[in-house]
């Protein structure tokens, strides 16, 4: 994956262009990847405009709704800041990984 492939989903998801977003995801990009330039997760975009159906896609595609951005945002808190409850409802039903990469490199940080 190429750093600009990725900052291009992140900015698809921004503009809500959602055939933009199913096409980077159908490229095999990690919608879970932080960038470090960027410090956030398409997902928690998604969650910060309140798009649905974007987010819906995020999660068809393993995004994990739990991952925190860089700075410590998750599209869950997000939501829940926002009260945006069809969000919060679909984040809580997304099963959490047993294992998760980030939050073990966190853990040693």
């Amino acid at each position: 994956m190429q750093s600009g492939e990725f900052k291009a989903l992140v900015q698809s998801v921004i503009d809500e262009d959602q055939a933009s977003v199913q096409y980077y995801l159908s490229q095999g990009i990690d919608p879970n990847f932080l960038h470090p330039e960027i410090l956030t997760t398409p997902l928690v975009e998604a969650s910060r405009n309140g798009n649905v159906s974007i987010s819906e896609l995020l999660l068809n595609h393993g995004a994990d709704p739990l991952l925190d951005s860089l700075i410590g945002e998750s599209a869950l808190k997000i939501a829940k800041q926002n009260k945006n409850k069809e969000l919060m409802q679909l984040f809580t039903k997304k099963k959490k990984s047993p294992f998760s990469l980030h939050k073990f490199f966190k853990k040693l940080n």
